[in-house]
């Protein structure tokens, strides 16, 4: 690889003006400069794409796409359709890099040879600008060093290795013939696993490069509903149903009984929020869910329903709480 490679950074954009000058910024600032930013307007109606234009106006390096609303995969994968780079990363509008992120990253892959890289995070639950003083912890709490599918995968399974996508740098090659699925939340998770799956050289850098926000009313960490309920199924279905056709060789029936075990927990704390959803709602989420329940029963009987008929869904599924 050449030791100037032109990086795409890919920034989808959807009604987020209160932090959008932050992440942008931040990667103006970047100490290191090839870059080709592509920024994707999702419809926003609350300014965000003016000011997107105004940053076109001022960097020439800015590539602004407007797009009737998709969601974060869709307006990802139009992104991922326009890059030019040979490196490609990923920014959310409401998150922000280091200065040396880019920099940081670009080095360990061409030292390293390999064709992913990911940094530690700072998680940040905090409305104003992200610094050492609102930093709340770090991650993901996966080891430093080179890594490779088979670790990588098991990492994903303890979750010592977060699901997103942004953290982390990749080889252009990765994208040629992947995308995010369109019209659904938690589009990180239904990825990760294949683009895992089909490399063998990873690097995990033990430098916390990426700020990480979180915020009331975003996607992942806003209020729980049927639809993301049934987007987290989808994902974690879809993932389940590629690791059992591509990797089978990773786990040992002895850890997948574990696993599975992990995940009927994490199941019945997911179904049991379904109290706080009206009745219509309820309804919709059961018959999705392919089981009816009663108001009444308590939570030893909503154990054993979970546990008896979702336990499939979470053989092999992510935690459901960790960063997406």
């Amino acid at each position: 690889m050449e030791n100037n490679p032109l990086v795409s950074i890919i920034i989808p954009v959807y009604n987020i003006r209160p932090f959008l000058a932050e992440a942008l910024d931040s990667v103006i600032h970047q100490t290191y400069t090839n870059l080709e930013i592509i920024v994707i307007d999702d419809g926003s109606t609350d300014g965000s794409a003016a000011l997107c234009d105004q940053y076109a106006q001022r960097d020439n390096r800015f590539v602004v796409l407007h797009q009737e609303n998709k969601g974060p995969g869709g307006a990802r994968n139009a992104g991922l359709n326009s890059a030019r780079g040979k490196l490609i990363a990923f920014l959310d509008s409401d998150d922000a890099y280091d200065a040396s992120f880019v920099e940081s990253m670009v080095t360990a892959m061409i030292q390293e040879d390999v064709n992913i890289v990911v940094c530690r995070h700072s998680l940040h639950k905090t409305t104003s600008v992200m610094g050492l003083e609102n930093c709340m912890q770090t991650g993901p709490a996966i080891r430093p060093g080179k890594y490779d599918r088979d670790a990588v995968i098991r990492a994903l399974f303890d979750g010592t290795l977060n699901f997103g996508v942004w953290n982390k740098l990749y080889a252009r090659e990765i994208w040629e013939t992947e995308r995010f699925l369109e019209g659904h939340v938690f589009e990180d998770v239904d990825i990760t696993y294949r683009i895992y799956a089909r490399n063998q050289r990873i690097f995990v850098l033990d430098k916390v490069l990426y700020m990480y926000r979180k915020r009331p009313g975003s996607i992942t960490t806003g209020s729980l509903s049927v639809k993301k309920i049934e987007d987290r199924m989808l994902s974690q279905s879809r993932s389940e149903t590629f690791i059992r056709d591509h990797t089978p060789e990773v786990f040992s029936v002895e850890q997948l009984e574990t696993y599975q075990q992990k995940r009927r927990d994490k199941l019945v704390r997911f179904y049991l929020m379904l109290s706080h959803f009206s009745k219509d709602e309820r309804k919709e989420a059961e018959k999705n869910f392919g089981r009816k329940s009663s108001r009444q029963r308590r939570k030893q009987s909503h154990k054993r329903i979970a546990r008896k008929h979702f336990s499939s869904w979470f053989v092999f599924a992510p935690a459901c709480w960790a960063l997406s």
